[in-house]
């Protein structure tokens, strides 16, 4: 079955090569001449070779076969494109661009992280869950530093030194620290404004090497009730 280039809509055949438009959207597929063209316009240091690429894209904008994400994907190549200066590369640029996009992300994660509420219960006195997202994990390990043998994570605490409880129960506090901060951005990410029923558990190996801990919650979208 045949697929059309959502940039200048010729059609792929059967075994010949396409391309995904571009990492983040792998659904829609280009041809090897504009995938190849693309990829020159963002690697060259020319500015004379980057406005001939943009031309040829340029002239496709208003043809029917272009699809929204790829006019829009090439709308972002070429405002980046507009303090192009041969100096560096427009790939280059792009690259500084996402940063400035994950800068922004950071920002708006920091200052939601003031009113997101967590919970081990199933719910928040005073507030109505309006939405279930999905429900989260994290795992993660750190080693203990130690080299002993216990049959179960009691025996480590009722064995060892108080030192080297205090140094492990340190560890743990880090790495569910650590874990809880990945599920809230994992949430914050799905639209959620709260997680309940967060709860982790931890294991420890036999020779007390490496610790274990596993976490999971529900993502939820919240609102007081008053």
């Amino acid at each position: 079955m045949a697929a059309e280039c959502v940039i200048c809509g010729k059609a792929k055949k059967i075994m010949m090569a396409d391309f995904p438009l571009s990492e983040e959207i792998k659904d829609e597929r280009i041809c090897l001449t504009c995938n190849q063209r693309l990829k020159k316009m963002l690697e060259t240091r020319d500015p004379a070779v980057f406005r001939q690429e943009q031309s040829y894209f340029q002239t496709m904008f208003y043809q029917p076969q272009l699809s929204d994400q790829a006019k829009k994907l090439l709308d972002n190549y070429f405002e980046i494109g507009k303090s192009f200066s041969g100096e560096a590369s427009l790939d280059q640029l792009v690259r500084k661009e996402m940063i400035k996009r994950k800068r922004e992300e950071e920002a708006e994660f920091e200052k939601a992280l003031d009113s997101f509420m967590i919970t081990t219960e199933s719910g928040f006195e005073g507030y109505r869950i309006s939405r279930y997202l999905d429900v989260i994990f994290e795992e993660g390990m750190v080693g203990s530093g130690l080299s002993m043998t216990f049959k179960s994570f009691a025996g480590l605490f009722s064995s060892s030194k108080n030192q080297e409880v205090k140094e492990v129960a340190d560890l743990i506090s880090q790495l569910k620290e650590s874990m809880k901060m990945d599920l809230i951005r994992k949430a914050h990410d799905l639209g959620a404004n709260g997680l309940i029923g967060l709860d982790f558990e931890v294991a420890i190996t036999e020779q007390a090497s490496t610790i274990l801990v596993s976490a999971k919650a529900t993502a939820v979208e919240v609102y007081p009730l008053v």
